[in-house]
Parts: C-alpha cells; structure tokens; sequence
C-alpha cells in the first residue's frame, strides 16, 4: 500500500524521528533492508519534556543506525510554558474547553524543517529551488493511516514506509521484541501531555515516578500562572485523580477476555 507518489532520487531522505514505537521500528529497519532505500539522516526535535527514559531510547537507537541523528530544539516547552501568558499546549480550561494546540507545530515540525532547510544550504527567508525536493519518511502504522496528511511545503513529499509494508503497531512491537528481548520500547510524549489518557496517567504513577512527580508539579505551577488551565480534562488537580482501575481495587477485571472496547 503506497498513499504518496513517490519520486525518483530525491536531493534529500530524512526520516523524521520521535522515539516512540513506529519510528524506532521505521529506523531499525531501513538496517535490515526490510524498507526500500535508506534515509540519508533521521531528525529527532526534542521539546526537553520528555521522560528520561525516551532520552535514553534515543540515545541507544541512534548507536543502532549508520547514518546521522541530528538533535534539533526550538527550547524547553516546560519552562517556555511556564514563563509565558500565552499558551501552544491544549490544556483543559474549566469555563471553556480546550486550549489552541500549537505545541506540536512550534516545538516539533518547524525544528525539524529549519533543519532540513539547513541541510540543504537554503538560508532563512529564501525560498527552496524548484530542482530540490526532499522526501520526509514518517512513522505511521496501518492502524493509524487517518493521521497521513500530504506535506504543505511542496519541496517536501511525505513517505510513509510502514503503510507501504501494510504494518500495524502490534506487529512492529512484535518484530522488536523477537530481535531486542532485552529491551523495550517508549511512548514518546511530554510529561505534561494533555493527551495521556487516564491508563497512561496510571502507568505514569506507578511505573515513573520521576515523570509523575515532574507532572504533577507542572500541573500545580500551571494554575499560578492562570487559574483555569488543568491537565486533565475533569479539571481536577493531578494529584487529586483516583486513577486506580478495577484490579488495583480488587476487583474482577474481564479486559484480558475481550477487545477492552465496551467502555470506549
């Protein structure tokens, strides 16, 4: 399944690298050949939010691969969030939904373009020469192919190798841990990320205290700054959440004899 048309000789491959499951799979296996062609260098934008043991991923992924993981930052998305009046991060606001999401944007994609652009020698505010495309691999398993999207720049045309191979996040989770049983693999997300859902808050509490600890303080510096942003959507303190499931209460839990889709 290809959903892009892809070109011949590019100027540039990139892989646009996040560290969570389907890009660390997506890079280890342009080493095995199991994806078409190779991509010149990956681009890991890193927002200084993430929990330490994505840095630590990152770090043993990149010994993993023979070409280039540059490290690009716009800042610290925590503290530049903190210092601001103005907010990029959806966050719950109590009288009136949600925030604007542009943390996405702002500390993710366009460090990751500037890059690009750098890379091809092409100066701010001058525009990429028509003989010049550049084509950006990113990690979308088949699960998820609602979230491919053509890229705005027309210098750069999106790749997406796991949609061609017809991949689904189970099977790329399979794949690594049959070849690294020694290792898992991360969710890439801030600390802070309205976006957890209250199983990932829970895996937070219990299993990472450090990132839970970091959340909860952000949550609380969060209300300084502006009375009415929460990080979850009850608009309750962090810390004041029962995140507990049924078998932490004792009681019978029927989700392993099921899809666990009755209470989508």
């Amino acid at each position: 399944m290809i959903i892009t048309e892809l070109k011949e000789n590019p100027t540039l491959r990139v892989l646009s690298l996040g560290a969570g499951v389907q890009s660390t799979v997506m890079a280890l296996m342009t080493m095995t050949g199991e994806i078409k062609d190779k991509p010149d260098c990956a681009i890991f934008s890193d927002t200084g939010a993430e929990p330490k043991n994505v840095y630590e991923h990152l770090e043993w992924l990149t010994k993993q691969l023979d070409y280039p993981v540059y490290i690009v930052s716009k800042g610290n998305l925590r503290d530049d969030t903190l210092k601001s009046i103005f907010t990029t991060v959806p966050f719950y606001l109590k009288n009136s939904g949600v925030g604007r999401r542009q943390c996405t944007n702002d500390y993710k994609i366009q460090p990751i373009r500037k890059k690009i652009r750098d890379l091809l020698g092409v100066k701010k505010g001058k525009k990429v020469p028509k003989d010049v495309f550049v084509e950006t691999w990113i990690g979308i398993s088949l699960d998820e192919m609602q979230r491919a999207k053509i890229n705005r720049d027309k210098w750069q045309l999106n790749r997406f190798p796991l949609l061609e191979l017809e991949l689904k996040r189970n099977e790329l989770i399979n794949w690594f841990d049959e070849r690294y049983p020694e290792r898992t693999l991360t969710k890439s997300s801030c600390t802070f990320c309205p976006f957890h859902n209250d199983g990932a808050w829970r895996d937070m509490k219990y299993n990472d205290k450090v990132s839970w600890n970091d959340a909860v303080d952000f949550d609380k510096k969060l209300r300084k700054r502006n009375n009415d942003e929460y990080l979850h959507r009850s608009c309750l303190p962090l810390d004041e959440i029962d995140f507990d499931n049924a078998e932490d209460k004792g009681q019978l839990s029927f989700l392993g004899e099921c899809e666990g889709m009755c209470g989508v």
